[in-house]
Order: structure tokens, then sequence, then C-alpha cells
């Protein structure tokens, strides 16, 4: 007697982490061996994989669906078949584990990694809003569901926010602190050229955006060495050099050296 299908698969929409199952119902029982596919792969009892057979009613149930497993059901029993479509929604993107900022040395690497809830998705990552690509300065990895940002060799230039915007979800983001970065000491108000009289006096003054920690006084390229007619003075951040008893010589390009800046001035004598 021949077999027919009297109930069909149904196509399933499901969410990410549900169950589902689908049914067939044969208008009398069979000793024959069904099969099941999914995605034109053979799918066997066990592990996420449910098959049941009772009486004329055969059901196959996928537990715990992901987007991975959309695409086209079949059940096939000797010339029979039936075909049903399964459609999972990928759950929303998200972050896990959010990055933390991270400080480093001059000169050391700094990492910044962040954990994804599902595997597969694109990143996109950003240091202060500008986007950053795979380069010898920036290494980035992508294992399952772990996506890293290496900076290699930084600088104080390297500091600022750094962002991994997961596509089509959200964006995490945290600061990279450079350590033992010294400002460079600068300065804030400059040497001033000056004309004196022969036997006067006349003083240059600089200031400085922190104190120096060494000055060094130059006429022309030789440097002074305080005493005689020569006075040095620092009040905190202001450098002063007094030249007395003016000579015609002295007229010359006066430089102050902090090591990291320089301030020059002339001095004409009448």
């Amino acid at each position: 007697i021949h077999i027919g299908i009297t109930k069909r698969l149904r196509s399933v929409e499901a969410k990410a982490g549900e169950n589902c199952t689908f049914e067939c119902i044969l208008s009398r029982e069979s000793s024959e061996k069904c099969t099941w596919s999914l995605k034109g792969q053979p799918v066997t009892d066990g592990g996420r994989f449910q098959i049941s057979r009772q009486g004329r009613k055969y059901a196959l149930t996928i537990k715990a669906v992901s987007a991975s497993d959309s695409g086209e059901v079949v059940f096939a029993l000797k010339d029979l078949s039936s075909k049903a479509t399964l459609t999972v929604e990928g759950e929303a993107p998200k972050v896990s584990k959010e990055l933390q900022g991270v400080s480093a040395k001059i000169g050391e690497d700094a990492t910044f990694s962040c954990e994804l809830s599902q595997s597969g998705l694109e990143v996109k990552w950003s240091k202060d809003g500008k986007s950053i690509r795979k380069s010898q300065k920036y290494e980035i990895s992508q294992e399952q569901t772990l996506v890293k940002l290496t900076i290699r060799n930084v600088s104080e230039k390297d500091s600022g926010e750094y962002s991994c915007e997961v596509t089509g979800g959200p964006t995490s983001k945290a600061k990279l602190e450079i350590k033992g970065k010294e400002l460079a000491n600068k300065f804030i108000r400059e040497l001033k050229d000056a004309m004196a009289e022969e036997k006067s006096a006349v003083s240059f003054e600089c200031e400085t955006t922190q104190p120096a920690a060494k000055v060094t006084w130059l006429k022309g390229t030789k440097e002074i060495k305080a005493g005689g007619r020569y006075e040095f003075m620092q009040k905190g951040t202001v450098l002063i050099l007094k030249v007395k008893d003016l000579e015609k010589n002295d007229s010359e390009a006066y430089t102050c050296d902090i090591g990291s800046a320089k301030s020059t001035a002339k001095l004409t004598v009448k």
C-alpha cells in the first residue's frame, strides 16, 4: 500500500537560543528508516539534535538554535520527502567584557582587548575617532569572541581614547595613558634684544613652563661662567643673566639653554 505524507514540515522562525521542532506525519506507519538533514548535512540523534518517532509521527528537535543554523530542513523516507526552512534571528551583538584602560611606558607595547557576545562579528578600531588599520604600528586580532588591538612601541602621541565598534552593535571605549612621560620644558617668555651704554649694566630675562633643572648661558657659542662681570639668577621659573661694567666687545648674541629649548637675544653696546 502506498504511503503518503498527511502533514508536511512547516517552516519555523525562532530567536537565537530557543528550541524548535519540525514534525512530519505519514498516512500510515512504516518500517523504513527516515533521514533528516539541515543545510544539506545529515543530522543524527544526539547533542543539540533530538530525533523521535511515535507511530506515524516523525520529529526533529534542534536545541538552542543560533543564526548559523538558519537553512533548509529536509525529512526523507524512501521516496518521500518534505522540506521546510529554519530562520533564526541572530541576537543583537553585545560587548560582554568592555575595553579596560591601559597604561604603558614609552617604548613598551600596549594591548586593548574586549569580549563579544558571539564570534564572527565585525569590529572597527579607532583612536580619538580616527580609524585604525592593521600595520607595523597596530596589530589587530580576533579569536572566537575575543578581539585585540596591540599598539607597538608606544610614544607620547599614542596616548588618547581608543574605541572598538561592533558592526550593528555597541562601541566600547578606553584610554591609553603613557607613564613616565615628562613634558618638555619650554620658554613662555623669551629673551629680548637689548641696547646699553659702555660701563653700564644690562639684564637678560626669560621664563620657562617649569623650574629648569639645568641652565647654561652662552655668549655667542661659548659658555659663560658665573662670577666677575656675570651674575646668574633663578627665581622659580624666571631666569636672569646680568652683565655688569659693559665693554664694546660684549656686543654679541646671548643664549639661555635649558636642554629642551633655547632662547637667544642680541646685546648692542654703544
